[in-house]
């Protein structure tokens, strides 16, 4: 019951037995390791534990046995001596021990996973907003680059034909390659001119 390298020590004197040769015979069985067994082995198809697997594994196990003409005689664990009180106590320690140790690590988990939902949450959220910037900025490029087509386009220039001065309007790949070094008058000459200009 509990004695570790038991099999082991007892392997060499062991030998197979059939269940038939048993007949008329008590056979003592020990029901802690059977309990252990069924609740452990027995499981239904999702994987989960049989609250009822103990019993069910017994009655059939006996049912078996009393086929065979054989008398079970069964075994229980009594108190615990003083010596293993201390095993017992000693893995109800580990096992608290582990399931602390399993919490924390839930907790650690827990911690990361909404630490890496906040970092993706705020990388979202900042693309979002330099999306948001360079769609404004583009806006606002394109808004004072349409101002400037449109002053270019209507400014009137004074275009000088021998003494008379008329009003035209250039493209404004034209404007950039005017310069006033290539006429003859002045600035002064020039302004006086619009100056005195009376739209007809």
């Amino acid at each position: 019951m509990g004695v570790t390298g038991l099999w082991t020590i007892a392997n060499p004197c062991a030998r197979p037995v059939k269940l038939e040769s048993l007949a008329r015979k008590r056979l003592a069985v020990d029901a802690s390791i059977w309990i252990y067994q069924f609740l452990k082995a027995v499981r239904d198809k999702e994987g989960h534990a049989l609250q009822s697997s103990h019993v069910v594994g017994f009655f059939r196990r006996i049912c078996k046995l009393l086929f065979f003409g054989i008398k079970p005689v069964f075994v229980f664990d009594g108190g615990a001596p003083p010596l293993k009180r201390q095993t017992i106590a000693g893995r109800k320690a580990r096992r608290e021990g582990r399931k602390e140790d399993a919490r924390r690590t839930a907790g650690r988990i827990l911690a990361l996973q909404v630490q890496r939902s906040a970092d993706i949450e705020a990388a979202r959220r900042r693309n979002r907003n330099l999306k948001g910037r360079r769609g404004l900025g583009t806006r606002l490029r394109m808004t004072r680059e349409s101002c400037r087509r449109m002053i270019w386009k209507s400014m009137p220039v004074c275009s000088v034909a021998g003494r008379k001065s008329t009003f035209t309007t250039f493209p404004r790949s034209t404007l950039t390659r005017i310069s006033l070094s290539r006429y003859p008058w002045r600035i002064g000459t020039i302004s006086s001119m619009l100056r005195d200009y009376v739209p007809g």
